[in-house]
C-alpha cells in the first residue's frame, strides 16, 4: 500500500498486528482500519487527504490501545509471585498423563452439576417426562399420545 503520514506500508503493519493477534483486541475497529486502508488509495485530492488523516489517527489510536493492553498484561504477570503463577495447563496435564481440559469445559461441567443439584425434587419429574416422550415417540419423530403414555398412579 501507499505510504501514509510517514508510515510505510500500512498493509504490513496490519499483517503484523494480525500475526500478534492484536486484531482481536477490538475487532470492529480493526476491520474499519483495514477497510479504510484498502479503499483510501482509490481516492484523490481532498477526499484522499481526509481519509489518510483519519486512517493515521485510527492507526495511532489502535497502536496506543495495543501498547496499553501489552503493558497491562506485563504488569499483571509481574504482580504475581512466581510461586503463585499457574503452570502451563497443557504441560501439567501432559505430565500427569491426563487430557487437557479447557476452562470452558470445566465451566460446562460446573454448570451441569449446579443445574442437577438445583433441580432437586423436580429433576425426577423432568427425567420422567423426557423418558415418557422418548418412549412414545414414533419412528417419524411424532409423539403418539395413548393411554399407555400416562402414569395414573
Amino acid at each position: 500500500m501507499d505510504e501514509l503520514g510517514g508510515m510505510p506500508d500500512i498493509g504490513a503493519k496490519l499483517d503484523a498486528w494480525r500475526a500478534l493477534g492484536a486484531d482481536r483486541l477490538h475487532p470492529a475497529r480493526f476491520r474499519l482500519i483495514d477497510a479504510l486502508a484498502k479503499r483510501a488509495p482509490s481516492y484523490d485530492g481532498d477526499a484522499r487527504r481526509l481519509l489518510d488523516e483519519r486512517l493515521a489517527r485510527l492507526i495511532a489510536d489502535y497502536s496506543n490501545e495495543i501498547e496499553r493492553a501489552q503493558a497491562a498484561h506485563t504488569a499483571a504477570d509481574s504482580d504475581r509471585e512466581p510461586a503463585h503463577r499457574a503452570p502451563n495447563a497443557v504441560d501439567s496435564a501432559a505430565a500427569q498423563g491426563s487430557p487437557y481440559r479447557s476452562p470452558l469445559s470445566e465451566l460446562v461441567d460446573l454448570l451441569s452439576s449446579r443445574r442437577t443439584a438445583a433441580a432437586g425434587p423436580h429433576a425426577s419429574i423432568a427425567a420422567g417426562a423426557t423418558a415418557c416422550r422418548r418412549q412414545n415417540q414414533g419412528s417419524n419423530g411424532a409423539i403418539t399420545a395413548g393411554p399407555q403414555a400416562f402414569d395414573y398412579q
